[in-house]
């Protein structure tokens, strides 16, 4: 039984008990009965009515004694659940801002919205490390209750942003449904990390060219893309059930992955042939991006140079080993140097 429920029981048995004995002491009815009995507990006083027998002068001092005494029981009891919640919660957040301080290669998803908890439910599903920033304070403990790590404040300031751990974030995602809100964080997350990744929410085309103007190229449009899957759904219908399978890693389930070729990787110079990489890890490479261009189905003899961008379609595990490779030694991973 919680605190508030047992006072409430406490302060009840004290008024119907009293009531039940003041009937049976004095004589009286039950509504002069309930009378005395509030008279005594609220310790307003009868005025000229008092307790005619010692009985109920004895019951009368009862009746004060434990008025009073629950009184206080009360009131201490609303004072400690309400001190022990507030300090739960604020050990609860200096705990998580613990946790999110020594993050790194999380993503920030700004906004815990419609759209953002679709969002973060699919990075959890992918079982990948995320923030959220939300400035809305029950929002904020909506998304704490569903134990996700979360920093309260606006997006669209530094302070915010560095609590969120942008220097050591992988990526950053704004969901709201202001198209002005988006375009500010996106540009302030640009101003402090140029480098970082930014996919923002918009609202149309036009709307698209001022975050490009800004120098964030990559923003999505949920009525354009809700219009594409649309016709592709009627269109390709398989294609969007291969595409929702490949693109949600799950056990014994291959996935698409993607990895970049850095300065001195053991695949600079290989084919995707001499590779062996289907052999070796069951992957297949299904395009290169190279300068900004994808090179869809590439050619067995296609040579791998330094800043490509493999697709990959494979086991998650396979594409993770893989990943520990790619810049180990040529003998390491067991491909021929030409």
């Amino acid at each position: 039984m919680n605190r508030p429920l047992q006072v409430a029981v406490v302060v009840l048995t004290i008024v119907v008990s009293g009531t039940l004995l003041y009937a049976f002491i004095e004589h009286e009815n039950l509504l002069d009965s309930l009378y005395f009995t509030l008279a005594t507990v609220t310790t307003v006083g009868y005025g000229d009515e008092v307790p005619q027998t010692r009985a109920g002068e004895v019951l009368a001092i009862f009746l004060m004694l434990a008025g009073v005494g629950s009184a206080l029981y009360a009131f201490s009891s609303v004072m400690s659940f309400m001190i022990e919640g507030r300090l739960a919660q604020i050990l609860g957040v200096r705990k998580m801002k613990d946790v999110i301080a020594k993050m790194k290669g999380h993503f920030i998803v700004c906004g815990y919205g419609k759209l953002g908890k679709i969002v973060v439910r699919e990075l959890q599903e992918a079982g990948a490390q995320f923030v959220i920033l939300e400035n809305s304070p029950a929002k904020a403990a909506e998304a704490r209750e569903k134990e996700h790590l979360v920093v309260e404040g606006d997006a669209t300031q530094q302070e915010a942003l560095n609590e969120a751990g942008l220097d050591r974030a992988a990526g950053l995602t704004t969901t709201i449904s202001d198209d002005a809100e988006n375009l500010y964080i996106g540009i302030a997350a640009r101003s402090m990390r140029p480098d970082l990744p930014v996919v923002c929410r918009s609202s149309s085309d036009r709307v698209r060219v001022l975050f490009e103007r800004a120098g964030i190229d990559r923003t999505i449009s949920i009525d354009e893309i809700g219009a594409r899957r649309i016709v592709t759904s009627l269109l390709r219908p398989h294609v969007v059930e291969f595409m929702d399978q490949v693109l949600a890693p799950a056990p014994n389930r291959p996935s698409l992955h993607a990895t970049r070729l850095e300065e001195g990787a053991a695949l600079i110079g290989q084919t995707i042939m001499s590779a062996r990489l289907r052999n070796r890890f069951g992957i297949v490479v299904l395009a290169i991006q190279r300068d900004g261009a994808f090179l869809p189905n590439p050619d067995p003899n296609e040579e791998l140079r330094a800043g490509d961008v493999l697709i990959l379609i494979g086991h998650h595990e396979s594409a993770m080993r893989l990943g520990d490779l790619v810049e180990a030694p040529a003998e390491e991973l067991g491909v021929a140097q030409e």
